[in-house]
């Protein structure tokens, strides 16, 4: 049955997030190899951001507890990104997270700013 599957075909054309649900797909109907599948999905998840799960999938298909030290290095450096882009955001969210602002905003885009950028000194 896996010689007239055509996801391997199609997959190089896809984002990503839409092959994952293919081979979750593959891995539920048992076509191919149970190695094979976790192999693709740790192949497809390393080139993303998504550090912790490809972490899960090495330890899954390497049989190990052990993480490599470049996913370490990695996750690490995710994190310090993920930090320093919620230290930035901070002021906005604080203004945009207020329930008086909440029930201030209206529908029209050019009022909103106009309101923003005079009570709370936002550009």
């Amino acid at each position: 049955m896996a010689h007239h599957d055509l996801t391997s075909k199609m997959i190089p054309y896809l984002d990503r997030h839409l092959s994952f649900p293919l081979l979750e797909y593959l891995g539920l109907k048992e076509i191919y190899d149970v190695k094979d599948i976790l192999q693709a999905k740790y192949d497809l998840m390393s080139k993303t951001n998504m550090v912790d799960f490809a972490i899960t999938l090495y330890q899954e298909l390497h049989k190990v507890e052990e993480v490599p030290a470049d996913l370490s290095k990695r996750r690490e450096e995710i994190l310090a990104t993920l930090n320093s882009y919620t230290e930035q955001a901070a002021k906005v969210m604080e203004v945009i997270e207020n329930p008086k602002v909440i029930g201030a905003l209206r529908q029209d885009k050019e009022q909103n700013i106009k309101l923003l950028q005079e009570k709370f000194r936002c550009n």
